[in-house]
């Protein structure tokens, strides 16, 4: 009775975050953004301060209310811890929310990064995510 229970609790949990250390790569203009990347639901998040301070954002944590803040320039995206929704001037439905995993801050990818004004391209046979700052893409 007792594994039948942990069964069901462990199918209720959902499927668990997968980290991706070596594997999986992102890169910004040709060069690589150190720290942990997660693929979870096929979509990734990484680590937030290496990928802002890699798009050239100004980054704030605030534990008080697990908050991100994130600007450059005239651009400005707010995340909060498990949240599936983010502000940059209005409220913005995200695809997967923001995590903490082992200690980390995760942000979801695809989002900051066009947030910020960069293309993003993610090649799944090799993980290899590639952002370029150069390709401004319209993010309202």
């Amino acid at each position: 009775m007792l594994t039948l229970l942990a069964a069901v609790a462990a199918l209720q949990a959902g499927p668990k975050p997968i980290i991706v250390k070596g594997p999986a790569t992102v890169i910004v203009n040709g060069t690589k953004v150190p720290g942990a990347v997660m693929i979870r639901e096929n979509r990734v998040q990484i680590q937030m301060r290496p990928i802002f301070e890699a798009l050239g954002a100004f980054v704030q944590w605030f534990p008080e209310n697990r908050k991100v803040v994130a600007t450059k320039g005239d651009k400005e995206v707010s995340l909060i811890i498990g949240q599936n929704f983010a502000y940059k001037l209005k409220p913005h439905l995200l695809d997967y929310p923001p995590r903490i995993v082992n200690g980390r801050v995760m942000v979801p990818l695809r989002f900051v990064a066009e947030t910020l004004g960069a293309s993003v391209e993610w090649y799944r046979d090799t993980k290899i995510a590639r952002i370029d700052l150069s390709t401004a893409v319209g993010a309202e």
